[in-house]
């Protein structure tokens, strides 16, 4: 196996008695998934149900590897919810394991998708920026931002219930796909 460095993240081992115990009763996913799968990805949520952290376990040996950020991120510290970023989409949440920090928030905007911002997939017709970049529709109404993106394709928070009618940045015209 090969292994590549990488700056932008970082690892901290877990291990001891009460380890799977502890992390259960505060992540957003099953720690016991973590004896048929090698990893899980998962998030550390604030008592408002807002993301605090988000990182990947790992089983090796008798220990639990987090490997985590060590920067910039997608999703905003303690302004994010978990389903905005479609988190389960991706298994980051699991509904039916018990109880941990906030899952009432969540179980909650899960069942009635009450979310006033969503992740979209955009393409713009010439190079997005990298950066947070507003976007606005053909009203001229700020309905979200530029979370990232490369060449052309992005990814946009963008405000519910609003016209993606003539989606614009301050330099390209974008589409939701």
């Amino acid at each position: 196996m090969v292994y590549v460095p990488l700056q932008s993240r970082g690892v901290i081992v877990l291990y001891g008695p009460d380890t799977r115990d502890f992390q259960q009763g505060i992540i957003t996913n099953d720690i016991n998934k973590l004896d048929s799968q090698k990893a899980i990805y998962s998030l550390l949520l604030s008592p408002q149900g807002k993301n605090l952290y988000d990182f990947f376990l790992i089983a090796y040996d008798k220990y639990i590897l987090l490997e985590c950020e060590n920067g910039a991120r997608d999703m905003v510290q303690n302004s994010s919810f978990p389903l905005q970023y479609l988190i389960d989409k991706v298994n980051g949440i699991s509904f039916d394991k018990g109880c941990y920090i906030d899952q009432e928030v969540v179980n909650r905007m899960n069942r009635q998708e009450t979310f006033r911002r969503k992740l979209y997939l955009v393409e713009g017709n010439n190079v997005l920026s990298n950066i947070s970049t507003k976007v606005a529709n053909e009203n001229n109404e700020e309905i979200g931002e530029l979370r990232s993106s490369i060449d052309n394709i992005g990814i946009a928070l963008l405000c519910a219930g609003k016209s993606y009618v003539n989606l614009y940045t301050s330099e390209v015209k974008i589409f939701t796909r």
